[in-house]
Formats: structure tokens, sequence, C-alpha cells
């Protein structure tokens, strides 16, 4: 039989406690390692969006419910470039679905995730934890020595998951590298309300210094995601919050009227990380630790979800054999085969248009224009894109469509 101490999850952060979940749902019992305390984001306010792939695997973790006071849908999608002619409407009535995704607050994402831990027989999580040392042992595979409440403590797992961040502890022990991408950018996001809102919808507009997105939330609110030059956001962050309302109506328009900002404006440094392998020995690498993106179409945290509702499918089709018969590094091996093409896709994508207006010519904005407005006149291929963003399209995790 599998024991909670065979499968070690290093880092209980959003990607580490979905992680434990799907393996939950699969009957599989893990122990969740966190060096600080349970709730990482309780003063985190920025607003994520979650695709319609995400809210399947949400739905299938039993989620949902818990999420679904705070959860705002997004059934329409308005893609504009900032003054330029051309734009496109993704609609999921169009796309034969109820939402294309929705909306929600990172903490209160957070809050449920704890709330279904705490509940589950087959996870322990423990918290305030420090790694000291490791070793590799004769079979290749990684111990850890960490100290818990001033003792130390021994962790020989058959298979380690690292979910530590971009800057992840494991991976460094493991001496794997990993190329990392400065967009020379900050996002500042904040809440605003609106006098004119457009119910459940959200907005991607590309501006001259990146993408700016407006998420819809309760009533009149949204969340804004605004991607800048490092200089830009440093002098806007030094001003008046009027001054910024009058910036953003200036990039974003008055489509929705005049937009108030309701709350405090947060800032993050954008780059992008990718791990050069994410399988070694018996460890496997996800979420930021092993690719870490711009937050441009909110792509992020949706692929996290797909790649580890896989894995723990992955692992369940092994079964007690994962740990006899079959080897460690073949399921993994699996397992990085499986998710390689969506993950490159995702990468490249969110790259290209994080990139596009960075320091080039104008004439890309021009191109992109016409791309817009040709997109809004061919179905098939405003179909593939909205498939692709939702996380629907190629083999996708059998729990995304009720099964185990």
């Amino acid at each position: 039989m599998i024991s909670n101490s065979d499968i070690l999850i290093v880092g209980g952060g959003l990607a580490g406690k979905a992680m434990a979940l799907c393996l939950d749902y699969h009957g599989i019992p893990s122990t969740v390692i966190e060096k600080s305390k349970v709730n990482n984001y309780e003063d985190d306010g920025r607003v994520i969006a979650l695709s319609n792939g995400s809210i399947r695997i949400l739905k299938g973790l039993s989620l949902w419910q818990s999420l679904q006071p705070y959860i705002i849908p997004i059934k329409s999608i308005h893609i504009s470039i900032q003054g330029k002619f051309g734009s496109a409407l993704i609609d999921a009535g169009k796309e034969r679905v109820t939402e294309l995704g929705c909306s929600i607050p990172i903490q209160k994402l957070d809050d449920a995730l704890v709330r279904a831990l705490e509940k589950k027989k087959l996870i322990s999580l423990i918290n305030s934890v420090e790694i000291k040392s490791h070793r590799i042992n004769e079979s290749n595979f990684i111990t850890l020595n960490a100290e818990i409440e001033s003792k130390i403590k021994e962790f020989a797992p058959r298979l380690c998951i690292a979910s530590d961040g971009m800057y992840s502890q494991i991976r460094t022990i493991l001496g794997i590298e990993s190329n990392v991408y400065d967009y020379q950018q900050t996002a500042l996001t904040f809440s605003c309300s609106t006098s004119n809102p457009k119910y459940f919808m959200a907005f991607e507009r590309f501006t001259n210094q990146g993408v700016l997105a407006v998420l819809p939330g309760q009533g009149d609110l949204y969340t804004v995601i605004w991607a800048l030059s490092k200089d830009h956001a440093e002098r806007l962050l030094s001003q008046s919050e009027s001054a910024v309302e009058d910036e953003l109506a200036r990039y974003f328009g008055r489509r929705m009227g005049s937009l108030k900002i309701t709350g405090p404006i947060f800032h993050y440094p954008l780059v992008q990380s990718v791990s050069k392998e994410i399988i070694k020995n018996n460890v496997v690498l996800i979420g930021s630790s092993a690719l870490h993106l711009h937050p441009i179409a909110g792509q992020g945290y949706n692929l996290v979800l797909r790649d580890i509702a896989a894995l723990a499918e992955i692992l369940n089709d092994q079964g007690d054999a994962l740990f006899k018969s079959a080897s460690i590094p073949e399921c993994l091996d699996q397992y990085a085969n499986w998710r390689k093409e969506d993950q490159l896709k995702v990468k490249n994508f969110t790259h290209i248009l994080a990139s596009y207006f960075i320091n080039k010519p104008k004439f890309r904005a021009n191109i992109l224009s016409k791309s817009l407005f040709l997109l809004d006149f061919l179905p098939m291929a405003k179909s593939i894109l909205s498939r692709h963003t939702m996380g629907l399209e190629g083999k996708t995790p059998r729990i995304m469509n009720g099964q185990n």
C-alpha cells in the first residue's frame, strides 16, 4: 500500500495544495511541507482568471460549492489594441460552453484549498518547515532533512513533487538550471468601480507598454492587471490615484465610463522562468518551479491545474505497482511526454504576446489589428483559439470529463 511518506510535496502554495487534492481524488495519500504558514495569500489582493478547463477540475475536486460565492463568470472576452481599428469578441454561447472561465480573488481560492486539505485524511500538511540538508541515496532518490519546531525530521519519499516556486530550493539542490527572461515590465493590479459595467465581460487590450487586462468582479467592480515598463510603473506608483485613473483612461478608453480605483495598488515584476529539466531521479517539478509565465491571457495557474491533474492520473493508473515493478523515472517520463506539447504551446503563446510590443516597430500593431479584424469574421479560427485558452484542446485529464 502507498503511504503518506511515499509521496512528498515540497511547497504548499496554490500548486502544492491542488496537487495533494488531485492525488486524494484518486485515493493516493501524500505529505505536503511548507516553509510558511497555512494561508500563503491572506494579504494578496490579486484576482486570477480560471479557464473553463480549470473550472472542470475544481468541480471534480468538489471545491466549486465553496468557491461559488466569490466567482464571477466570464461569458465573453473583448480583445483590442490601443489606438487601432479592429477587435475581436469571443463569446461563450458561440463556443457552446456556459462560460469561458471565471475570475476569483486569489485569497478566496487559497482559503478553499486550505479548508479542503484540512478535511482530507489522506493528506498530511506540515507548516513552518525549513529544509536544512539533503542527500542522494543508492537508488538516486533524494532524502531531505528538515527542521520542524526546532527538531530535525528526515523525509525519504519514493516520489518528490517540487512546487516550491520560481526560486525552487529543490531545483537548486538537484543542480537544475533555469532560463529567465526579464520583460523589463511591472504589473500593477487593483480593483476599481465603473459607471457603465459590462457584466460578465473581460477585456484584453494591447498597448505600446504591454497588455492591459480588466476582469469582472462583483456588481460594478472590476480588477485591472496592467503591464507597464518599469520606469512608467514607478512614475505612476509615485502619483495620486486620480493621476493613475487618468492614465488608465488614456490607455483603456471610456468603453465602461469612468474607472475609479477602490483599493490598494499592488505591483510585481514580470519575468518568465523555464526550468531546463522538469524531472530528475525521483523528483518532478510543477508550477512555477518548472514554468513561471507572464500573466497575459491568464494561462499560468490554468496550465498548472492541467499538469497536476495529469500527473495524479498517471500515478493512479500505476497503482501500488508504482513503487514495486514500475520505476519512478519511467512514470515521470510518461508525464513529461504527455504534458510537453501543452506546456510548450502555452509558454510560446504567452511569451510572443507579452513581448510583441516591447521595443518593436509600430507596424506590428497594424498587423495584429488586422489579424483581430479577420479573427472576428472567422468562427473556426476563433473557436480554435478559444478552446486552447480554455484548456480544452488536445489530450485532457479524465477529471475534466467527470471521470476517475
